[in-house]
């Protein structure tokens, strides 16, 4: 009986010292400051995003929304200015990228642009996306959010069908 008692409390101190160095050494938190967001979507991005998939051919494309440019835009340099260049874009992200899958390539880029894309910062920035789309060739559509996204989404559908065309 006193062993058992003598190992419980081992094992106990055991276990409180692999944790204090779990912390250390792993740098975990047991008080993480995060939380789930309510929604995924604001609310113009959700109705242009269900709008978009009833009308889209959904076996020739998928819909992805808010990729990360990170995610298929490489910086061609090797030298010390690669990683300047790709802080520019590697936490951005565009509402929503058209993928073709009979070809496996993005066809069209969407961002919404609400009264956020008002701001000096934000015309800044609009125009670096804009600048950028057109150096890796790939057509970004600016939709303005109170648009009607119905007719929109048919400029769209047309788009693709030239760019099907073209490529």
């Amino acid at each position: 009986m006193y062993t058992l008692l003598i190992s419980s409390i081992l094992i106990l101190v055991l276990i409180l010292i692999m944790r204090h160095f779990a912390k250390i050494y792993l740098h975990v938190s047991e008080d993480l400051p995060y939380r789930k967001k309510t929604y995924f979507f604001t609310r113009s991005e959700y109705e242009f995003f269900q709008i978009l998939r009833n009308e889209l051919n959904q076996t020739k494309y998928v819909i992805f929304p808010k990729v990360r440019l990170g995610d298929y835009v490489e910086v061609s340099l090797t030298t010390q200015k690669r990683l300047q260049h790709w802080n520019r874009i590697k936490s951005r992200h565009i509402d929503f990228i058209i993928w073709d899958t009979e070809t496996g390539t993005i066809k069209l880029a969407i961002e919404l642009d609400g009264n956020s894309h008002n701001t000096n910062k934000s015309i800044h920035d609009d125009n670096f996306k804009n600048m950028l789309f057109e150096k890796i060739d790939i057509t970004l559509i600016r939709i303005k959010v109170g648009s009607d996204f119905i007719d929109e989404i048919k400029k769209l559908t047309q788009i693709l069908q030239i760019e099907n065309t073209i490529k």
